[in-house]
């Protein structure tokens, strides 16, 4: 019986094994290394392109060098056990002409293997490290991509499709397992690159957050990772009031969470598995050289053409500012014919090298215009290839679906999202930006240098990466091994649980499998609750204040319109009196100087019978005493119409002041104070944008729009 049972087993080991060698085969016969290298890098040769992306693939190979000789201060994967030994391995294969090989293949398999997660061990170990060595994986694959430009000419050795369709699917396991094992992303927001939506789409995928804002934001209030754009003073200087996020210089977070260590700490206590970062990278506040990312996070960035960001962030920044000036000829005023020098002066980081200040830390952020230069290139372009996912707003929705869905596990993409649309703005605020944009824009183009060179490393990274992805789809990868993204996104953001991150942060030394509530966070949470309730009712009240005091401007105006349309109805009225009067004077005077019948005649033609009767009873004084009678009935037909002139006045007074006074009675039931005070001209310099969260806010033109 025994051997009958051994002898089943060892047919269905054979018959696995002939399916295993089968499906090999079948995925060798499908090259999808060498499509895929063709569809991101090219099918024909273009000196020109080709050169370009071989400058940038050997500042990928060589960028752990700058670690290892000492130049670079920061770069945490390289601390790890054999990590220095493995570049160092990869730079010997490079330098002698053996990368790219089945040996070369071999080493790297064994150190992700090793070292991170082992595919062929089944479901993957939630407790191992946390650390993808997205540095090591894109030298390696620069490396790759090198040599199909140049050694391979652009075709991949047959018998190399094999090894490298299985290194790819290393690399993936690695970078998947160490983002369910981190699980709490930090997005670092380059303003004007694609932050908001990529913050919508975070709360699409269903990832727990601090706040979801109405203008997409998502950051950690206590990290004080606000904008720091526009220079206060200046702006005062030139308008007599206060701008929003006017900021610039205040270079110091205001916060004693400004570590890494200290920021993990709080978000996992809180069990955040999203937030966002507008401000700079961290712990470079004393010393520039140590600023990086935090190891401890699953690290996304997305990146954009450099003129383009500046191009939206000028825009933005213009209109939010008509918007906030609520004051047609103040906006004109400061911002028609605005040159690079104004801008300059309001908003530097805005117009000099806005993406390499946030991620070189505060200090470098406020350096003066200018201060970017090559050592500050270097040093970005080391941070950048450091973090787990890089995204580039230009690639297309095709390659941003792979980075997205494989690279972060969201079956929702940027696809569905299309937040804070400038033109839809533009138009509802009857603003033409031509008018108010820097006369020499050409000039402000020509001083993005630095993030220009930053920008084209990014895209070759993002290339690299897209490259990983799309080989890991067609070898059929799937993010979340139990479950398809198509069927979380049928279920809804309950059951996406934010991809990778589902599992949640836990402490360094947790040993438990999912966050689980803890009395810290549980009462955090209940005070965040009760500050933004807090900050709610504040700001319902000033706006029912500012609603009511609209009102009332409006009542006060009709009122007036009303008053001045009543005094033209009794100042016409007394020109009709003072024209009767003028005539009856005459007729009187011409019936006095006849005598005779003539006038009788002509007094009863004219209807004034009176006045002939009194011509007939007696001359003279007689005549005189009836035209006194005359002027008192004129007298007191003008004092009719004054009395009826008052009384539709007052009936149009009633009907303004009715309003104005139910806008009182109003504010009083809410509780309001200074009703005319917050309807005056001019009285929103002292706006409070204290509750401001980014640069969103209940003030945002956004949420207006």
């Amino acid at each position: 019986m025994k051997q009958r049972v051994g002898l089943a087993h060892s047919v269905l080991a054979l018959a696995l094994l002939a399916l295993l060698a089968q499906d090999a085969s079948a995925q060798v016969a499908e090259p999808l290394v060498q499509k895929a290298l063709q569809l991101f890098f090219g099918s024909t040769a273009n000196a020109t392109a080709d050169g370009e992306v071989l400058a940038m693939l050997d500042v990928a190979i060589t960028m752990p060098l700058l670690k290892l000789n000492g130049t670079l201060k920061k770069l945490p994967e390289l601390d790890e056990p054999g990590a220095s030994d493995c570049v160092k391995s990869l730079i010997q294969f490079g330098e002698a002409g053996n990368d790219s090989t089945a040996a070369w293949a071999l080493m790297l398999g064994a150190f992700y293997t090793s070292h991170v997660a082992n595919i062929t061990t089944g479901p993957p170990d939630m407790f191992g490290l946390r650390q993808a060595f997205p540095v090591i994986r894109r030298v390696a694959m620069a490396q790759l991509v090198k040599a199909w430009l140049t050694r391979w000419q652009r075709q991949v050795p047959a018998e190399l499709e094999a090894p490298l369709q299985q290194l790819f699917r290393e690399f993936y396991e690695a970078h998947r397992v160490v983002a369910i094992r981190k699980g709490i992303m930090e997005y670092f927001h380059i303003s004007k690159a694609g932050g908001t939506s990529w913050c919508h789409a975070a709360k699409n995928n269903g990832c727990r957050a601090q706040v979801y804002d109405s203008a997409y934001i998502c950051q950690i209030g206590q990290f004080d990772d606000r904008v720091r754009w526009l220079n206060n003073t200046f702006h005062a200087q030139r308008t007599g009031r206060g701008a929003r996020w006017g900021t610039w210089g205040r270079a110091q977070r205001a916060t004693e969470m400004t570590t890494c260590e200290k920021r993990f700490e709080f978000a996992a206590a809180l069990g955040y598995q999203y937030f966002s970062n507008e401000y700079t990278l961290h712990e470079g506040f004393e010393d520039p050289d140590n600023v990086g990312t935090c190891p401890q996070f699953f690290n996304v960035i997305l990146v954009r053409d450099p003129l383009k960001r500046l191009l939206s962030h000028l825009k933005f920044v213009t209109m939010q500012m008509k918007w906030d000036y609520r004051n047609n000829t103040l906006f004109h005023n400061t911002f028609t014919g605005t040159d690079s020098a104004f801008w300059e002066e309001f908003g530097p980081v805005l117009v000099d090298n806005y993406m390499l200040r946030g991620m070189l830390g505060e200090t470098v952020y406020h350096y003066p215009i200018g201060g970017i230069g090559p050592k500050q290139i270097a040093h970005g372009r080391a941070i950048l290839q450091q973090y787990d996912v890089v995204v580039d707003l230009e690639a297309g929705h095709d390659v941003l679906d792979d980075v997205i869905e494989l690279g972060v596990g969201w079956p929702h993409t940027l696809r569905e999202i299309h937040d804070k649309d400038s033109t839809k703005a533009a138009k509802l605020l009857n603003l033409t930006y031509e008018d108010y944009l820097p006369s020499d824009m050409a000039r402000l183009y020509q001083k993005q240098g630095p993030d220009v060179e930053f920008y084209r490393f990014g895209r070759v990274l993002v290339r690299l990466d897209a490259l990983l992805f799309h080989v890991a789809r067609g070898l059929g990868v799937q993010p979340l091994a139990a479950t398809r993204l198509a069927e979380l996104a049928e279920r809804g953001p309950e059951a996406i649980k934010c991809g990778l991150l589902r599992r949640g942060p836990r402490q360094l030394n947790s040993t438990a499998r999912e966050w689980q509530p803890n009395e810290y966070a549980d009462r955090v949470n209940a005070e965040m609750k009760a500050a933004r309730e807090e900050a709610q009712r504040r700001f319902t009240q000033r706006a029912a204040r500012a609603k009511a005091a609209k009102l009332a401007k409006a009542a006060a105006a009709a009122a007036q319109a009303a008053e001045a349309a009543a005094n033209a109805v009794v100042a016409a009225a007394d020109a009709v009196s003072k024209q009767q009067q003028e005539q009856s004077g005459a007729r009187r005077r011409a019936l006095l100087s006849v005598e005779g019948a003539g006038a009788e005649a002509k007094a009863a033609a004219a209807g004034w019978g009176q006045l002939a009767e009194a011509v007939r009873w007696n001359e003279g004084a007689e005549a005189g005493r009836d035209g006194a009678h005359v002027r008192r009935a004129m007298a007191g037909m003008v004092a009719a119409q004054g009395r009826a002139g008052e009384r539709q006045l007052r009936r149009v007074r009633r009907r303004g002041l009715g309003e104005e006074g139910l806008d009182r009675r109003l504010a009083l039931e809410l509780g309001l104070e200074g009703v005319e005070k917050e309807g005056a001209e001019g009285e929103d310099e002292g706006e409070d944008y204290g509750m401001h969260v980014g640069h969103g806010g209940p003030y945002d033109v956004y949420d207006e729009l």
